[in-house]
C-alpha cells in the first residue's frame, strides 16, 4: 500500500490494476466502474487516481445542520459529486442511523431529516464503499418562545358571583399539559415536552350591571322619585339608575369591579412572565425521553408550579371606594356608595 498525494491505492501484484480512495475528514473519493448506460467516454479519463477510463472519480462529503431548534426539522446529507453525470446518488445504498436508537437505509436515500427533539449523532455508510462511514453531531436549542400564555380572560355577566354573595370573581382552572410529541428521522421514538400548558382563566361580573339584560327586581316605587310610569314595577339595575339619574354611580361600581379583577389577573401574568415562571417553563420545555416518561414528568412539573407558585400568584387586589351613590338592590333596593372590597394580605406574582 502506497500513499499518492491524499489517495490511498491498493496496487493488484498480478495485474497491477490500481483501486485507490480518497481519505479525508468530510470527504471521501473512490472510483466507480461506469456501467454501459451511464456514459463515461467524457468523464475523468480515469484521472485522480482511478485506474483507468471506464472507472471515474467520485466523492462523498457528508453535511449536517450544526444547530437546530427544537420542535423544527433537521438533518444530515451525503453529497455525491462527480464530472460524469451519469453517476448519481441513486446509484449506491446508504445506511443511516443516530444515537438515539432510529435508522433508515435504502438506494438513493442519501439524506436523512426529521423533527429534532434533543442533541443526536448520525452516521452513515455507503453500500460497496468500505472507507466512508462518517458521523456527525446535531445540536438542540431550546424553543425560546415556548411559554403558558398570559391570562386575557374576556369579561362575562353571569348569576355565578350573586350566588356566591359577592359582586365579581376571576377563576383559573388547572388543566394537564398537552401530550408529548414525537420526533422524526433521527429522533424517532424520542420524544420533547408538546404545546405548553394553558390556564383557562374567567372573569365574571354579576349580570346586575350588565346594561342590555340585567334581571329585573320588584319594589322600584321606593326607590327614586321619578316621573310617574318612568319605571315600571319590577325593573333592572341599569332601568332603575338611569331613570334615577344615578347610572354614572352604577358605572363607576362596575368599572372598579373590573379593575379589581385584573389586579388578580396581573398577579398571574408576573407570576408567568417573572424569574419562577421563566425558569418553570425553561425546565419543562427540556423534557426529552421516551413518551411515558415525558409526559408524567410534565404532569408533575405543571401540577408543582401550578399549586405551589401559580394559583396564589393573583390573590392580591386593591381596595377601591366608590365616589358616586347609585341604587342596588340586596333583599330590597338600597341608596348608597359602593366598595370593592380588597385583599391586601394576598400574593401578587411569584
Amino acid at each position: 500500500v502506497k500513499e499518492v498525494d491524499s489517495w490511498v491505492c491498493v496496487e493488484d501484484p498480478v495485474t497491477g490494476d490500481k483501486a485507490c480512495d480518497f481519505k479525508g475528514t468530510d470527504v471521501y473519493m473512490t472510483c466507480v466502474e461506469v456501467e454501459e448506460g451511464y456514459g463515461g467516454g467524457d468523464g475523468d479519463g480515469g484521472g485522480g487516481g482511478c485506474s483507468d477510463s471506464t472507472s471515474h472519480q467520485v466523492k462523498f462529503k457528508m453535511n449536517c445542520d450544526r444547530k437546530v431548534t427544537r420542535g423544527d426539522k433537521g438533518g444530515c446529507e451525503v453529497t455525491v459529486s462527480s464530472k460524469n453525470d451519469g453517476i448519481t446518488a441513486d446509484q449506491f445504498t446508504f445506511t443511516w442511523s443516530s444515537d438515539l436508537g432510529a435508522s433508515y437505509a435504502g438506494e438513493g436515500r442519501n439524506t436523512w431529516e426529521g423533527v429534532a427533539t434533543e442533541k443526536v449523532k448520525v452516521q452513515v455508510s455507503v453500500s460497496g464503499q468500505p472507507g466512508f462511514t462518517k458521523s456527525k453531531s446535531i445540536r438542540v436549542k431550546r424553543r425560546e418562545d415556548w411559554r403558558t400564555p398570559a391570562l386575557s380572560a374576556k369579561v362575562q355577566y353571569t348569576g355565578q358571583p350573586r350566588a356566591m354573595g359577592i359582586a365579581a370573581l376571576y377563576k383559573v382552572t388547572h388543566l394537564d399539559p398537552p401530550p408529548p410529541e414525537e420526533g422524526s428521522g433521527p429522533w424517532a421514538g424520542n420524544f420533547m415536552a408538546g404545546l405548553p400548558p394553558t390556564v383557562p382563566a374567567e372573569l365574571h361580573i354579576a349580570i346586575d350591571y350588565d346594561t342590555t339584560r340585567g334581571p329585573l327586581y320588584a319594589g322600584v316605587n321606593n326607590t327614586c322619585t321619578a316621573p310617574a310610569d318612568s319605571i315600571p314595577p319590577s325593573a333592572s339595575y341599569y332601568v332603575v339608575n338611569k331613570n334615577c339619574g344615578s347610572l354614572a354611580g352604577m358605572m363607576e361600581f362596575h368599572d372598579n369591579l373590573l379593575k379589581h379583577e385584573r389586579e388578580h389577573e396581573a398577579g398571574f401574568n408576573d407570576c408567568l412572565s417573572g424569574r419562577t415562571g421563566r425558569k418553570a417553563m425553561k425546565r419543562m420545555e427540556a423534557m426529552v425521553g421516551t413518551e411515558s416518561a415525558v409526559k408524567k414528568a410534565m404532569k408533575d412539573a405543571w401540577l408543582d408550579f401550578y399549586d405551589e407558585e401559580l394559583e396564589p400568584a393573583g390573590t392580591k387586589a386593591s381596595r377601591i371606594v366608590g365616589t358616586i351613590p347609585f341604587w342596588s338592590h340586596i333583599s330590597k333596593w338600597i341608596d348608597g356608595y359602593s366598595t370593592v372590597v380588597g385583599h391586601p394580605n394576598g400574593i401578587s406574582g411569584c
